[in-house]
């Protein structure tokens, strides 16, 4: 019988060999085990690969974690939560002349300003700059996006469908009397300030991200993490939609008429 010494020597001896024969990040593989470090990869597509939430090292040797705003890096690929990033003095944050809007680093380039990158231009009601661009050395509203003031709006001009790509779920109104827009297309609403177009649900206890989701259809209903439920103060009805408490409604009917009767007398 092999003494517990002997076993020991035996598994150091065998995970060394691993470790040794293991091969990195973009090299070949048959399976994960291939792969080191093991707890930060897989072997994907033939190639050894990080796991979600880890990016290589610069020197592919191995993997670390991608980090938020403010979290503790080594490298400033791990600070990819934006394009604008780098990690300094062992933190993520934004390079010079970008500031963290809660969502990602940007500029500070109005609509209609000069502009070199898409990054640099901000637009109001949009943290992720996903309705504006730097188009001709400009700050410019996206295809399928109009400018309102400070932000940019469903209803850019168009000529075909393709004109209202970056928008998206969106057709080129051609029925317009005096030029063709940019609309949401059936089964589809303006959310988000007028800025995104989304599927009206039908049902409570759907999916949403956005209350008028819910209430195109459904009456008083919300969203409330992430479904579709009725308002407060609201019940559900017969037909499986929502509407006020009849209390409500008779309080409020109550206060109209009392008002109604002090003004005449």
């Amino acid at each position: 019988m092999m003494s517990v010494r002997r076993v020991l020597c035996v598994l150091v001896i065998i995970a060394c060999y691993r470790n040794i024969s293991a091969v990195g990040i973009g090299e070949r593989c048959n399976r994960t085990v291939d792969c080191f470090p093991q707890y930060e990869t897989l072997c994907k597509s033939g190639l050894c690969s990080c796991l979600e939430g880890y990016v290589p090292k610069a020197d592919s040797s191995g993997c670390n974690p991608t980090v938020k705003h403010g979290g503790k890096c080594e490298e400033s690929v791990q600070c990819n939560y934006s394009n604008e990033t780098v990690c300094q003095r062992g933190t993520c944050q934004c390079k010079t002349r970008f500031s963290y809007n809660g969502e990602r680093c940007v500029g500070n380039i109005t609509l209609g300003e000069v502009c070199d990158h898409d990054t640099e231009c901000v637009a109001a009601h949009d943290l992720k700059q996903e309705t504006v661009w730097c188009f001709n050395k400009q700050c410019s509203c996206k295809r399928g996006f109009k400018r309102e003031e400070d932000r940019c709006v469903i209803g850019g001009d168009c000529t075909a469908d393709s004109d209202c790509a970056d928008l998206g779920n969106s057709m080129c109104n051609l029925l317009m009397r005096d030029r063709a827009n940019c609309a949401c297309t059936d089964g589809f609403i303006p959310v988000g300030n007028n800025t995104w177009c989304f599927p009206v649900v039908h049902e409570l206890g759907t999916g949403c991200e956005y209350d008028e989701q819910c209430s195109y259809k459904l009456g008083q209903a919300v969203c409330i993490r992430h479904q579709c439920q009725c308002a407060v103060g609201a019940s559900l009805t017969k037909d499986k939609t929502c509407s006020a408490a009849v209390s409500s409604v008779i309080s409020l009917s109550c206060f109209l008429l009392i008002w109604l009767v002090k003004v005449i007398s």
